[in-house]
């Protein structure tokens, strides 16, 4: 005696077939012409059949939604020499940053100077106090 199933198998639509159906019109004549015609697909197939769709819509979006970008045609992509990449964007900042770190260097050797020198300042006129007081 067979067994049956704990659960039963499901199929992503049941075994349905798809049906396409072809209406025409004669011209001068009162009647339609109906054409029909049934297919019926694995479920494999309507897998490969939706993950396909599904990956050319994907594309589709992300290809088209890019070029339709206003960010691309606008001023801030295209001025200071923007040549079509946002590579000279990154340069750009790359400069910014390196100026502004140049800039700070510059002050930091400035204060490191000045206490050099104030600290030599203040050895020599020990140096002078020492010489008045003997």
């Amino acid at each position: 005696m067979p067994r049956p199933k704990a659960t039963p198998e499901l199929h992503a639509i049941s075994d349905w077939p798809i049906m396409a159906v072809m209406v025409e019109h004669i011209a001068g004549q009162r009647d339609y012409l109906v054409h029909k015609s049934v297919w019926h697909m694995s479920d494999s197939t309507l897998k490969y059949i939706y993950a396909m769709y599904m990956m050319f819509t994907c594309w589709g979006c992300c290809f088209f939604g890019s070029t339709k970008d206003p960010f691309y045609d606008g001023e801030q992509y295209r001025k200071d020499g923007g040549d079509g990449t946002v590579h000279w964007v990154y340069e750009k900042q790359e400069d910014i940053e390196e100026s502004a770190r140049a800039e700070l260097w510059r002050e930091e050797l400035i204060e490191e100077i000045e206490l050099k020198v104030g600290g030599l300042r203040e050895l020599e006129e020990a140096g002078r106090e020492e010489e008045l007081v003997k």
